[in-house]
C-alpha cells in the first residue's frame, strides 16, 4: 500500500507540474501575441506616419491633431451637429494640408476612441527613440508627453516628427518640420 500512496503522489505532483508549465506557455504565447498586434498596429500607423512626414519639402510645421472628447461638444460648431450633448467625439484636424488629410483619415479609421493613450503609445513606437521607449508600455500613467525624433521610422533623416499628448485637451498631435541638409542619394 505504501508503493500506491507514493506513486498517487509521483503522479499527482508530475500531473501538477504539467499543469503549470502549459499554464506557463499559455500566458507567454498569448502576451507575445498581443506585442505582435501592437507591432503590426504601430507598423500601419507608422506608414501612414511616414508618408504625411516625407511630404514636408519646407521648413514650414504641417501638423495633424486628433481629438477624442468624452462627455460632450468640443465647439459650438459641433453642439449644432450633434445636440446639446454627445457622449464622445472624435475628430481629426489638418489645415487643408493634404497630407494630413490623408493621416487623419487613417487615424480616424484606426485608432481607438475610448482609450486615446494608446494611440499615442502607437505613435511614440514610430518615433523609434529610445528615449520615448519607456512611454510606449502598456498602462504607462501620463497626463501629458511631447517626444521628437529625426529618426523616426521610415521617414528621411532630415524631417523632424513630434508626438504630442495632453489628456486635459484630450488630444494628441503628430507634426512634421523639414530640417537640417536633405538626405544625400
Amino acid at each position: 500500500m505504501n508503493g500506491t500512496r507514493s506513486t498517487d503522489a509521483g503522479r499527482w505532483t508530475q500531473d501538477l507540474m504539467r499543469g503549470n508549465v502549459l499554464l506557463a506557455l499559455t500566458v507567454v504565447l498569448s502576451s507575445t501575441g498581443g506585442c505582435a498586434a501592437l507591432r503590426n498596429q504601430s507598423d500601419a500607423m507608422c506608414a501612414e506616419i511616414s508618408r504625411f512626414a516625407n511630404s514636408a519639402t519646407d521648413r514650414s510645421v504641417h501638423k495633424v491633431a486628433l481629438i477624442n472628447d468624452w462627455g460632450g461638444p468640443i465647439s459650438e460648431e459641433e453642439s449644432r451637429k450633434q445636440g446639446d450633448y454627445t457622449m464622445y467625439v472624435k475628430q481629426c484636424r489638418h489645415d487643408d494640408y493634404n497630407p494630413g488629410r490623408g493621416l487623419c483619415a487613417y487615424l480616424m479609421e484606426h485608432t481607438s476612441t475610448e482609450f486615446p493613450d494608446n494611440n499615442v503609445r502607437r505613435a511614440l513606437v514610430c518615433l523609434n527613440d529610445p528615449v520615448s521607449r519607456p512611454y510606449t508600455a502598456p498602462r504607462t500613467p501620463y497626463s501629458t508627453v511631447k517626444f521628437s525624433s529625426r529618426t523616426a521610422l521610415y521617414v528621411r533623416s532630415n524631417v523632424l516628427v513630434t508626438v504630442a499628448y495632453s489628456e486635459q485637451e484630450e488630444m494628441m498631435t503628430i507634426s512634421a518640420q523639414k530640417v537640417g541638409m536633405p538626405d544625400k542619394p
